[in-house]
């Protein structure tokens, strides 16, 4: 099977609960965001003595979804990605031309003075500048310009740590180097761009010499947990993986291939909460620390979720379903954009959260992340590379390979260019229920495999190609492949059966779980700590007046639970949810 390669900008576009999101954080996010103080941070090369060293990441994060420079732009280009407008890429193109400006005579790109490079964060916050640049170099302008800017910055760190300039690359910056040895993901996408052998050479260097970050990539390869790797710092481990995966597609070297798929199955069995987020032991979430087994604790674990490391768990899960195509890690994937990013997620895309609700077995509430840094405008990291979360769903929906296949993942209402002509129209009720169905448009018939995810919570799938039923199975990929006509349609019933998750701590506490979305009890609809009927029958209610929630259900004792990223939708103290209830007991039930 050949790797799954994302659709050009613009072939999907989301029409359900992620499209309008998209469009929703594109508008009130990414389109009014001060790309120019991100900027600021590279032109004046701040001192960062005063502790707010990170500050150079914002512009790559933003970017890249379009994030702050680095974080910021490549949250941006995600964003025109799923919906491709004007506007937005003048705002894009502006601030990369604002950044190249600030390109020092001998190369440099960074936000720290001379004097302080590399260390600290400067590696760090560099890695997303180049990466942001990377974004908009593939997706949007292909300049010789800002290839020529990305190896000129790249040449100037290569000067400054190889050969090694007094010690070895990982020992500058933090966690014990994964945030410096996380550039090789970097590295090695400049070296596409450009073809200069030296780049990949550096990647090497990188991965296997002591005097690069060989210590940092030992200690992932080692086989132990992730919450005992170096400090455990989340979302840095796992970008070093993500440049593990891009080195293995350069080399071929399964080990690396390996290492990252054995990476992400000990992260998904010892860290990722029920809403597909992971995170823990500090005030912001920001650590792996156990968080499967801790999520239900009512004990001081830390704040649960770092929107960051959400993020960075979705891009890290996607980059490796393209090398192995495994149904379940789109499962994953979903999970975590239907309830994690959705609900990080202000009401009307202008803001993130940083942490989720804590705790989530008691009476927690959103809070909206901001004002990271004092006086350095409202951004926050994770307001900065939320965006990018949410606009990953669009290129996660659809995909396709060199043989033709086209790899549908996400089935909300949706309009998918096939790739040689075409489209595939999504329509339905889906995540919510329902049935799907998906009509190709075609001028002429053509031969081609249609690869539909058939998720592993669907148990009883029925799936007609034009009325007649074809045999699939949860939790794999049905590969139709088949002389498709205009016109034709599939139909997929999937299994919406409600069930109940029982906590993995094997405490009494109980979560409710219908199709990829989990429940909550929200305030606005009672008492969070009310005691669940665990024998309850589901019920979809529709309520017009609380059409803040995307979806209600009702159970046999008449409360009532709602969608999870809907939950705590005030981003208030006064509105709580819950997520793990305590079941009914038998005095509760007499009591009653």
């Amino acid at each position: 099977m050949k790797p799954l390669k994302h659709l050009p900008p613009g072939s999907v576009s989301l029409k359900g609960t992620l499209g309008e999101a998209i469009n929703l954080t594109t508008r009130n996010r990414l389109m009014r965001a001060d790309y120019k103080l991100a900027v600021d941070a590279y032109r004046y090369h701040l001192d960062e003595k005063n502790g707010w060293n990170w500050r150079g990441e914002f512009w790559g994060k933003q970017m890249r979804g379009a994030a702050f420079w680095g974080k910021t732009v490549r949250s941006a280009i995600r964003a025109w990605e799923a919906n491709p407008n004007d506007e937005l890429k003048t705002i894009i193109d502006n601030t990369v031309i604002d950044l190249l400006s600030t390109q020092d005579a001998d190369g440099c790109i960074s936000s720290v003075v001379a004097k302080d490079q590399p260390d600290g964060l400067d590696i760090w916050n560099r890695k997303y500048a180049m990466l942001g640049l990377v974004r908009y170099c593939e997706s949007m302008n292909h300049s010789p310009a800002i290839r020529t800017a990305l190896a000129r910055s790249l040449d100037h760190l290569m000067s400054q740590v190889q050969p090694c300039s007094g010690k070895p690359l990982y020992q500058y910056g933090t966690h014990q180097g994964l945030s410096s040895a996380s550039i090789l993901g970097a590295v090695i996408k400049i070296y596409r761009l450009t073809g200069e052998k030296r780049y990949l050479d550096f990647a090497k260097f990188l991965y296997e010499d002591p005097n690069g970050a060989k210590p940092v990539f030992d200690a992932i390869e080692s086989g132990l947990p992730p919450y005992q790797i170096l400090t455990g710092k989340a979302y840095e481990m796992m970008s070093c993986v993500e440049g593990m995966i891009e080195l293995y597609r350069e080399t071929g070297d399964e080990k690396l291939l390996k290492t990252a798929y054995r990476h992400y199955r000990e992260t998904l069995e010892q860290e990722i909460f029920i809403t597909g987020v992971g995170g823990l032991r500090d005030g912001m979430g920001e650590f792996w620390n156990q968080g499967k087994l801790k999520q239900t604790s009512l004990e001081d674990v830390g704040a649960l979720g770092e929107t960051c490391v959400t993020v960075t768990w979705i891009r890290f899960v996607l980059n490796l379903l393209r090398e192995i195509r495994e149904a379940s890690m789109a499962d994953q994937i979903e999970i975590a954009l239907y309830n994690g990013m959705l609900g990080s997620m202000t009401p009307e895309g202008a803001g993130y959260s940083h942490r989720n609700p804590t705790p989530l077995a008691g009476a927690g509430w959103r809070k909206t992340g901001a004002y990271q840094i004092r006086g350095y405008g409202d951004y926050d990291c994770c307001l900065a590379q939320g965006p990018e979360g949410i606009a990953t769903a669009a290129r996660f929906a659809a995909m396709a390979d060199d043989d033709g296949t086209l790899c549908i993942n996400l089935y909300e209402q949706a309009s998918i260019k096939i790739p040689g002509g075409g489209t595939v129209e999504i329509t339905g009720g889906y995540p919510y229920g329902g049935e799907t169905k998906l009509t190709l448009s075609l001028d002429n018939p053509r031969t081609f495999n249609l690869a539909l995810r058939i998720p592993g919570w669907s148990k009883n799938t029925v799936c007609r190609i034009n009325g007649e039923a074809v045999a699939v199975t949860p939790a794999t990929y049905a590969e139709l492949n088949r002389e498709w006509k205009n016109g034709d349609v599939i139909e997929l019933e999937l299994d919406y059966t409600a069930h109940i998750e029982h906590a993995p701590d094997g405490s009494n506490y109980v979560a409710f779980v219908k199709g990829p979305i989990v429940y909550s009890r929200d305030s606005f609809l009672g008492n969070v700590n009310m005691p669940i009927p665990v024998d309850a029958k589901w019920e979809p209610t529709t309520y017009e007046m609380l059409g803040a929630f995307r979806s209600i259900i009702k159970l046999s004792d008449e409360s009532r639970l709602v969608d999870y990223a809907s939950a705590g939708n005030k981003f208030d103290t006064l509105n709580q949810l819950r997520v793990w209830l305590d079941p009914k007991t038998e005095e509760d039930t007499a009591q009653a």
